[in-house]
C-alpha cells in the first residue's frame, strides 16, 4: 500500500490547533481546590511523619547497597583468600614439604586465582559480549590431531593476547582443587595407606562411618567453594576496576554523535516528505493538462483516436 503524503497549510495547522483547544477545554483540570471539594483531606502530622521514615530508610539501604558494593567483595574475597591458603598450606604438609615450602605455594597459587580472572577482563573490558568455545573431548582429539598433521596456519590475535593464561588458569585451578582436598582425605587416607591407591580411594567411601563420610563431604564442599570463592569474587572486583569513570570529553562526543545521527535522520526524513509532496504536485498538474487537453491520447483499456473514438479491433480502422 502506498503511503499518501499530505502537505498540511498554515490555515489546517490552526483549525487543527483550535480543535484541540476545544476538546481540552472541554475536559475539567483537576485541582487542590476541586479535589477538597469532592471530599479528599491531607492529614500533615501522618505524611511528615511517613516521608521522614521513607527518606531514613531509603537513606539506610542506599548506604548499605553502595557500602556492600565498594567494600563487601573486598572483605569476602580477603575470608576466602584466608581459607584458601589454610587449605592448601595443610595438602602442601600432607605431601611432605615444610612449612615455609607449603606457605610460599598456597600464597603463590592463592594470589594466582585472584589476578587471573582481572588479566581475563583486561582485554574484553570495552566490549558488550565475548565468544567463547567451550571444550569437547571430540574437540581436544581434533586440536591435537590439527596440531600434528594439518599444515602450519597463520593467524593474527589481539597485541594483549596471551596464548597461556587460559592454560595456566586451568592448571592452577586443578592444583588448588586438589591440594584443598588432599587436605580433607590426606588424614584418613592414611587409614589405607597399605591398599591400591584406587582401592583405598573405595574403601575411603564405602567403608567410612557416617561422621568420617560427612567430614569427607563437607571438606570437599569447603574446598571446592574455597578455590572458585575466591575467582567469582576476583571476577567482581576486576569488573569494577575494569570499568573506568567516563570523562566528561567523552560525555559529550558520545551525545554529539548521538546529536548529529538524529539530525541526519530527521533531515533524511523531510526530504522524502518534501519529494513526495512534490511528485504530488507534478502528478495533479500532469492530470489536470491531460483533462484539460482534447487531443491527448490514453492507454486506459485501449488505444483512443484522435476524436475519442475505441476501436473494438486493434487492426480496425477507426470510424469517421
Amino acid at each position: 500500500m502506498d503511503k499518501q503524503v499530505t502537505r498540511l497549510t498554515k490555515t489546517d495547522l490552526q483549525s487543527i490547533q483550535a480543535r484541540l483547544d476545544y476538546e481540552v477545554n472541554s475536559i475539567p483540570k483537576p485541582t487542590m481546590d476541586s479535589l477538597i471539594e469532592q471530599g479528599y483531606s491531607n492529614n500533615r502530622r501522618l505524611n511528615a511523619v511517613l516521608d521522614f521514615v521513607a527518606g531514613a530508610g531509603y537513606a539506610i539501604t542506599l548506604f548499605v547497597g553502595e557500602f556492600a558494593q565498594a567494600f563487601a567483595a573486598l572483605g569476602l574475597m580477603t575470608f576466602f583468600i584466608l581459607l584458601e591458603v589454610e587449605r592448601i598450606h595443610s595438602g602442601s604438609m600432607s605431601l611432605g614439604l615444610t612449612s615455609d615450602k607449603a606457605t610460599l605455594l598456597a600464597i603463590a597459587f592463592t594470589s594466582a586465582n585472584v589476578i587471573l580472572p582481572i588479566y581475563r577482563l583486561r582485554n574484553v573490558s570495552d566490549e558488550s559480549y565475548i565468544t567463547e568455545t567451550i571444550w569437547t573431548v571430540r574437540g581436544i582429539f581434533e586440536a591435537l590431531y590439527r596440531r600434528l598433521v594439518s599444515k602450519p596456519t597463520t593467524i593474527e590475535r589481539d597485541i594483549h593476547h596471551n596464548a597461556t593464561l587460559k592454560v595456566m588458569e586451568y592448571a592452577v585451578t586443578f592444583t588448588t582443587l586438589f591440594l584443598a582436598t588432599y587436605a580433607v582425605l590426606g588424614t584418613q587416607l592414611t587409614q589405607y595407606a597399605d591398599l591400591v591407591w584406587y582401592r583405598a580411594i573405595g574403601a575411603l567411601f564405602t567403608q567410612s562411618n557416617i561422621g568420617e563420610f560427612l567430614q569427607l563431604v563437607a571438606g570437599l564442599l569447603v574446598a571446592v567453594g574455597g578455590v572458585y570463592g575466591v575467582q567469582t569474587i576476583a571476577h567482581e572486583v576486576g569488573v569494577r576496576t575494569a570499568t573506568k569513570p567516563q570523562r566528561l570529553s567523552d560525555v559529550l562526543q558520545g551525545q554529539l554523535e548521538a546529536y548529529e545521527d538524529t539530525v541526519a535522520q530527521l533531515r533524511n526524513k523531510i526530504t522524502q516528505e518534501h519529494m513526495q509532496a512534490k511528485l504530488a504536485d507534478q502528478q495533479r498538474k500532469e492530470a489536470k493538462k491531460v483533462s484539460a487537453d482534447p487531443l491527448a491520447l490514453t492507454t486506459t483499456g485501449g488505444v483512443l483516436s484522435v476524436n475519442g473514438n475505441v476501436p473494438y479491433d486493434l487492426d480496425q480502422k477507426p470510424e469517421k
